[in-house]
């Protein structure tokens, strides 16, 4: 039977349906959905075409993705309130509408599942494989296609919901992901301009502790570097603030709270940070922005794969990129290839791999940002380009091929290393026996700069609960 309150479906006009409205109606379909399956009993789902405990755990894991989603996103919330999805949307009638028809059709096939599962409608299954002719022309055709259909399944009406509703979670998390990388949110310029009374000493006095002893070590560079941290921290206090507002009681306006002084002050704010919902904007090159080369002038994404550190035990502890949550959002297991809400940047994302993970997070923290200010905010994504990295040296006044070894200002490992044994057996044969002076190459130069800058972005990663990262 048709529920009385549904909005109106795919055949009208999706313009005029609140985002809201359809998103709330399928939440309360899952959750009725849910309910009437916990109330059957086995033996009836049985008799109806179906099995109770594995449709139900699948209605289960789509409902909390369905109701992560929509807390993440602020679907939930009525249109009038400015961090709502409909209030957001309201100036890009396409992505708009899609939405919607997503929303939409989902109501369908949860109406469409109850009726199965009441057992008002039939549950009809059939054969999933199509392509095999029954008509086949020798003995030896008629056994490899007699295999075949025993190798293949059944399916059922039910299930082919089931697989549409999972089809219809996955669309609206893309959806969302596309809405969060609207191009006119700079939130590190957004996070330095609200947070501009945060004192950058403690993030400066770190860097003097970890690189002051350094030899060719300069005041400007160390106090450059923890300003960077400092900018890092703001972006991700800001990420979690504005993730607050957005997941906050859905009727309700949150009230403002006064600026916070910055981290080194153990102050809670009553409510969260009164950032503004970003307004979403099309942007023709959205789909571009996977190809940009994050790791900048500092070498590949192997730079990102976790080592050891190599040194005696008294030296520093070597910071690493946390490990993934456990959980993609509450209830949900976190999975490679899956959709999932960053515990940092609180956004979407889909990795497929550790090495992909990690990639994100340094996305986030720029570590290769060379000013380490707000100011450079027009620049994408704060990085020095390698295109970008020739085009300055083939304009210096001299070609830079040769590294020395007192180059690096942040240590004196590098001179260490260039003056190893190891090294000089190496120059010696490369140069036929000819004794140089020692020298590193310009992308060795790069790999070790990289790595005292992703050491100095991690530091501003907060420290998450160990239950809720994975191993």
């Amino acid at each position: 039977m048709a529920d009385q309150d549904a909005p109106p479906g795919p055949s009208h006009p999706p313009s005029h349906t609140p985002i809201s409205a359809q998103a709330l109606y399928c939440l309360r379909r899952f959750e009725t959905i849910c309910d009437e399956l916990q109330n059957i009993e086995q033996e009836t789902a049985i008799q109806n075409g179906y099995d109770r405990n594995l449709v139900l755990l699948t209605m289960q894991d789509s409902r909390a993705k369905f109701k992560a989603w929509g807390t993440s996103i602020a679907a939930f919330r009525k249109g009038h309130v400015p961090t709502s999805l409909d209030f957001r949307l309201r100036d890009a009638p396409e992505i708009r509408s899609r939405l919607l028809q997503v929303l939409e059709y989902l109501g369908e096939y949860l109406n469409d599942a109850s009726e199965i599962i009441l057992g008002n409608t039939a549950n009809q299954a059939w054969n999933d494989d199509m392509s095999i002719d029954s008509d086949s022309g020798n003995e030896l055709e008629d056994n490899a296609s007699s295999d075949a259909r025993n190798s293949v399944q059944d399916t059922s009406y039910l299930q082919e919901l089931c697989m549409a509703i999972c089809s219809s979670n996955g669309s609206l998390m893309k959806l969302s992901m596309l809405i969060r990388e609207s191009s006119n949110r700079d939130d590190y310029l957004k996070a330095a301009s609200r947070y501009s009374t945060w004192e950058p000493s403690p993030f400066i006095s770190h860097v003097r502790e970890k690189y002051g002893s350094a030899k060719g070590n300069n005041g400007w560079l160390i106090e450059r570097l923890g300003k960077a941290i400092m900018r890092r921290r703001q972006f991700l206090t800001y990420r979690e603030e504005h993730h607050g507002k957005l997941t906050g009681d859905w009727g309700e306006d949150l009230e403002e709270v006064v600026e916070e002084k910055g981290p080194e002050v153990l102050k809670l704010a009553k409510t969260v940070a009164s950032t503004r919902a970003t307004t979403f904007i099309v942007d023709g090159n959205a789909s571009k922005k996977e190809d940009v080369d994050v790791t900048g002038s500092f070498g590949s994404q192997t730079s990102y794969e976790a080592t050891e550190f190599e040194g005696d035990s008294s030296a520093p502890r070597k910071l690493t990129v946390p490990p993934p949550p456990k959980w993609a959002f509450p209830d949900v297991a976190f999975e490679y290839g899956e959709p999932f809400q960053c515990p940092y940047c609180y956004t979407e994302q889909v990795v497929k791999n550790k090495a992909a993970w990690k990639k994100h997070i340094f996305r986030d923290l720029k570590p290769y940002d060379e000013n380490g200010s707000a100011s450079t905010a027009s620049t994408p994504h704060f990085l020095l380009q390698n295109s970008q990295l020739k085009a300055l040296l083939l304009q210096s006044e001299e070609p830079v091929d040769k590294i020395r070894p007192n180059a690096c200002p942040l240590c004196d490992g590098w001179e260490s290393d260039l003056n190893h044994l190891n090294q000089d057996a190496k120059r010696l044969h490369l140069n036929g026996g000819k004794v140089v002076e020692p020298y590193g190459t310009l992308k060795q130069f790069r790999r070790h700069l990289g790595r005292h800058m992703e050491q100095l972005a991690l530091f501003a990663l907060p420290i998450k609960e160990s239950d809720d990262l994975e191993d």
